[in-house]
C-alpha cells in the first residue's frame, strides 16, 4: 500500500483507513439516533457499509469502542 501512496505524492505517516472510509465526512449521527429511527435512511447506509473497502477496520473499531463504554 505504501507504494501506492508514494506514487500519489501521500505520506503514509498521515494516511489511515478511515480516509478511504465510504462515509468519510458523513455525519456520524445518521449511523446512530438517525438510523435507529428512519427504516430507509438505515437501509441506505447499510447499502454504503457493504461497499466500503474498510468495512471490517471500522467494525472492529466500534467493537473496541462499545467495549471501552461497558467498562
Amino acid at each position: 500500500m505504501s507504494n501506492i501512496l508514494n506514487d500519489l505524492g501521500v505520506d503514509p505517516e498521515d494516511f489511515g483507513w478511515m480516509d478511504i472510509a465510504v462515509c468519510q465526512g458523513m455525519d456520524h449521527n445518521l449511523f446512530y439516533d438517525t438510523y435507529e429511527n428512519d427504516i430507509n435512511i438505515a437501509k441506505n447506509i447499510d447499502e454504503m457499509c457493504l461497499s466500503c473497502p474498510v468495512v471490517k477496520m471500522c467494525y472492529d473499531r466500534s467493537e473496541e469502542h462499545t467495549s471501552e463504554l461497558q467498562s
